[in-house]
């Protein structure tokens, strides 16, 4: 507002034109960066030396040094990750989507705010609706909701499905199983009562929940 200006990095096109024209003109008095930028060393590189602060958005921690996608940390998982975390301990502020993400930053050395989530008034509407419609139901079996094409969401999901078919007490539960992905993970619940959803449909989705 005002005589501030604020730039929203989000590609790496954008970036570049931050870097290299916005940046040296110090047109911006605040840079709110992508996490995804923060992997290319160049524009790391110009961002820095900047004057201008920056503030980055992390997904989530499973980001960092592509974390999800390292089954067994090796030296070169540690030293990717010591190089984020220092970048994100010079940004003015870390904004992250759950409190623990932002303890993790925190005891890092960064500093870290929660910037929680608060449904619009047509979310809000549906979620009221659905939970009066639920006060009704029998609310029997589980929905398993979930981006099975994500990587330790799909191991969760294995997880789960193991933690299930030891317990006497749920193995017998009927179970839906919901989201992008989840069709390649069907083996993983085999031997349990489970529904394959797929990517449901709201309205598919909100009839289950409701039974």
């Amino acid at each position: 507002a005002g005589k501030h200006k604020l730039l929203a990095a989000c590609d790496l096109e954008m970036a570049a034109r931050a870097s290299s024209h916005f940046m040296a003109a110090e047109e911006f008095s605040l840079l709110a960066l992508d996490y995804s930028l923060l992997t290319n060393p160049y524009l790391v590189d110009h961002f820095l030396v900047g004057s201008i602060p920056f503030v980055t958005f992390p997904q989530n921690v499973e980001c960092l040094a592509c974390l999800g996608e390292t089954p067994t940390p090796s030296p070169l998982f540690h030293r990717e990750l010591k190089r984020e975390l220092a970048i994100h301990s010079r940004a003015a502020l870390v904004v992250c989507i759950s409190p623990e993400d932002a303890w993790f930053f925190r005891n890092t050395g960064c500093r870290a705010e929660v910037f929680p989530y608060y449904p619009g008034e047509a979310d809000e509407s549906k979620f009221v609706s659905l939970r009066k419609r639920r006060e009704n139901s029998e609310r029997s079996g589980f929905t398993i909701v979930g981006s099975a094409s994500n990587p330790p969401t799909r191991d969760g999901m294995q997880a789960l499905a193991c933690m299930l078919k030891s317990s006497r007490l749920l193995r017998d539960e009927k179970y839906w199983l919901a989201g992008h992905g989840v069709t390649g993970i069907t083996d993983f619940f085999k031997g349990l009562n489970v529904e394959c959803l797929g990517v449901a449909r709201d309205a598919e989705l909100e009839a289950v929940l409701c039974q």
